[in-house]
């Protein structure tokens, strides 16, 4: 019984250990050995918050976005209230080009004015991605007119309206705003 005490304890103070490297590791400029540091520690703790954390961060940092989106669904299933891991996947799924899972992470954690600058940025770009579609295109623009968001599904776009209230969507065709789905 010893024994297993005496593990569970260096088991705890080894993760601990890795988690200060890591960390120390991002800090100096080092994120790819902060992934790999992290990565080994998340395999005796998988769900270390402090771990997980500087993983994500590092693995930003390197540019690997479809690793962190997995990494921020531990961190969201952990605690789906911190806006910060849902304004940092909306800036993975954009840079992954997956508008339509980026505005709805953005939404989330649009009390965070970075997160609303990034919303606010990308419906306009996407807005003015399907005024040209629809401007340059007659059949796309007659489909338009009949019904908004039927024409933007059927190139490939997700419609989302920028309008909210009590967390529910409402659509307002004169301010939607549409997103593109990767093909």
């Amino acid at each position: 019984m010893k024994g297993n005490t005496e593990t569970g304890r260096q088991n705890r103070t080894n993760v601990h250990l890795c988690h200060l490297r890591a960390e120390h590791a991002r800090k100096c400029g080092q994120p790819m050995n902060a992934v790999q540091l992290a990565s080994e520690a998340l395999r005796v703790a998988p769900y270390h918050l402090g771990l997980l954390e500087t993983l994500a961060k590092s693995q930003w940092q390197v540019g690997q976005h479809r690793n962190l989106l997995g990494t921020l669904d531990r961190l969201i299933t952990i605690n789906p209230y911190e806006v910060g891991y849902h304004a940092l996947k909306g800036a993975a799924y954009q840079c992954l080009s997956r508008f339509k899972e980026a505005m709805e992470s953005y939404l989330r954690a649009k009390e965070m004015p970075e997160a609303a600058f990034a919303l606010a940025e990308l419906q306009e770009w996407q807005a003015y991605v399907m005024a040209e579609m629809v401007r340059e295109d007659p059949v796309l623009r007659a489909r338009y007119h009949r019904d908004a968001a039927a024409a933007c599904s059927s190139v490939g776009f997700a419609f989302v309206t920028t309008e909210y209230t009590a967390n529910q969507p409402r659509i307002n065709p004169s301010s939607a705003v549409v997103t593109a789905r990767p093909s």
